[in-house]
């Protein structure tokens, strides 16, 4: 095994050394991250039937995500929701993927704290290496304030990458703009040739939003 140093990372990055297979050992596939923060584990942000708090998790290439469940409402604080990946057969190297997170009328910035018109970029090391890393997160917090937050994401630099969004709601679909009635198991796909922009509203009212991702090659 050979370890990799890293000596420094640009800001709003956070980079996560590892170490590499020896030369010559099959390598997993590329795999994405999400990692979901529950700021006052009060049950707003929940991941698969993982207990509210500060939950993890990696998925391999071809795989579902468990499903997150955004349900922010009037209870303090709301969720940090990070996008991260890693190039372990550095079959994603030349791709980009980025994220956009802002917030409609009247929403205010409050429910949308991080909202940004800058794109984002998921980092990730160009080459094949065991090396996951993660972008700066959004944080969601809305309420029964009027507007919502909106999240869109896009790829670019490679045609046969693609990230598979499902987007369903559960209770209120009002809570959840663009989401499809749980169950549906409709998805749209981020491709270089299509970005995917999802709305989060979630409130007082019943139900909430749930969200899973697949990372492919098309």
């Amino acid at each position: 095994m050979t370890a990799l140093v890293v000596c420094g990372a640009s800001a709003g990055v956070m980079l996560v050394a590892a170490a590499a297979p020896a030369g010559g050992e099959p390598r997993a596939t590329a795999a994405l991250g999400i990692r979901l923060v529950d700021e006052e584990v009060n049950g707003q942000c929940r991941v698969g039937d993982a207990a509210p708090g500060d939950v993890t998790h990696w998925t391999a290439e071809n795989q579902w995500t468990r499903t997150l469940a955004i349900d922010t409402d009037d209870r303090p604080e709301g969720c940090l929701l990070y996008f991260g990946l890693n190039n372990l057969d550095g079959s994603l190297t030349g791709m980009k993927l980025t994220y956009t997170f802002q917030y409609t009328t009247g929403a205010g910035g409050y429910q949308c704290p991080t909202a940004s018109p800058d794109p984002q970029t998921v980092p990730y090391l160009p080459l094949a290496w065991d090396y996951p890393s993660w972008a700066s997160p959004i944080r969601i917090n809305t309420h029964d304030d009027g507007g919502w937050c909106t999240l869109n994401l896009a790829i670019s630099g490679r045609d046969d990458v693609g990230l598979d969004v499902l987007f369903e709601f559960v209770g209120d679909g009002g809570q959840c703009e663009g989401a499809r009635q749980q169950g549906t198991n409709k998805f749209e796909t981020v491709t270089s040739r299509n970005s995917v922009t999802i709305g989060l509203n979630s409130d007082d009212r019943a139900g909430a939003c749930l969200l899973s991702f697949r990372l492919r090659h098309i």
